[in-house]
């Protein structure tokens, strides 16, 4: 539809702006993101950090759609097809990732669009409604980028004198003799893929298999190792069920010692009730991206996948990251694996984490890609 069209138009001319974003909550208790607090109130640290979380395309994205939301809210309660423009919408998402713009969700918002009835008449209504989307706006809920990417779950880069090549750093985990599952976003795009072993030993892979919706990827070792590998649930896990991860979070800091999360299942799906994903309350940093969830049960349930910020993820909330993260079900990663692979994985037994995370440990990777 036309206002998709000029949604696509504007994305392409991403430039900084000087307006700040601010974190605000109104007499309801929803939290804003705005351009500028409401009058009265005082720019808080918490508003600062919120700031600085914020990307110039992200921020400039939002602003723009501002602007173009009572068009398209009015459009949408006006009669026009909702399949017309969730066509129109993945037409255009396509365009945009062809041209270096990346997740950027038209789809959601168009969800979103037209879950809003505005009547006409009522001006209060559109601009709750114009409120509301660009501050789920702000908190990444339509939309990331590159800059986004650079920054969070690829910023482990190695600067070392000498080094003239940006190393993307990343975990993964052993699935078969020959396999490593990760997040695609770790790998993508690479020339060289050097895995680190619990064991010791450096091994080259390759992309085999991957699915961009998804965030995933399985790597093919160029040879196979003895080392264990672990079990993927072909099913789904519940609300508060207990799991953790391994992995190897800002090894510019933090060092390539493998580090323990642990925490719950928060929520059943991601952003905006994204299906595809679980919300988690395990702690993960830049480097955990790819790292197995494993549950009570010694099985791999999920693959972490985001670290919520303000400018990133997911639906989420509306408020700033307070330990939420997310992982991809390990449903749509089973389903990316040979089927003997799949069979072949055992539980990791053990009655408590420590017992587990230490046969875990054995399976975990270290990613580095160039």
């Amino acid at each position: 539809m036309r206002w998709i069209g000029m949604l696509l138009a504007l994305l392409m001319g991403c430039s900084d702006l000087a307006a700040q974003v601010f974190k605000w909550t109104d007499a309801n208790g929803t939290v804003h993101f705005s351009d500028r607090p409401p009058a009265g109130q005082v720019k808080t640290q918490e508003m600062n950090s919120v700031v600085a979380q914020v990307t110039p395309e992200l921020r400039y994205f939002c602003t723009r759609l501002r602007n173009l939301l009572p068009n398209m809210l009015g459009f949408a309660s006006r009669g026009s097809s909702r399949s017309q423009s969730m066509q129109a919408a993945e037409s255009s998402e396509a365009k945009l990732r062809e041209m270096g713009v990346d997740r950027v969700h038209l789809r959601r918002l168009v969800d979103a669009i037209y879950g809003y009835d505005i009547d006409q008449g009522r001006v209060d209504g559109m601009r709750r409604a114009v409120d509301d989307i660009h501050s789920r706006c702000m908190s990444g809920a339509y939309g990331s980028f590159k800059a986004d990417a650079e920054a969070g779950d690829r910023q482990d880069t190695d600067a070392r004198p000498g080094n003239s090549g940006k190393v993307s750093g990343g975990t993964g985990f052993l699935i078969a003799a020959n396999l490593v599952a990760t997040s695609l976003h770790v790998v993508d795009g690479s020339k060289n893929i050097t895995l680190h072993l619990s064991d010791g030993s450096q091994l080259s892979a390759n992309v085999v298999n991957s699915n961009r919706g998804k965030d995933l990827a399985i790597l093919k070792l160029q040879q196979p190792t003895k080392l264990r590998y672990l079990r993927v649930a072909s099913d789904t896990v519940g609300l508060g069920a207990e799991v953790f991860t391994i992995g190897f979070p800002q090894t510019s800091l933090m060092g390539i010692e493998p580090k323990l999360a642990t925490g719950v299942i928060s929520a059943t799906s991601g952003i905006q009730d994204d299906g595809r994903a679980y919300q988690i309350s395990v702690p993960v940093q830049a480097g955990n991206s790819g790292g197995p969830l494993v549950d009570g049960e010694g099985r791999v349930v999920g693959v972490v996948a985001a670290k919520l910020n303000a400018a990133k993820v997911f639906e989420w909330t509306g408020d700033l990251p307070q330990n939420v993260n997310y992982a991809v079900k390990s449903t749509y990663l089973a389903g990316m694996m040979p089927v003997d692979a799949l069979r072949a994985g055992e539980p990791v037994a053990g009655d408590d984490v420590q017992t587990k995370a230490a046969t875990v440990r054995i399976a975990v990777v270290r990613i580095e890609a160039r």
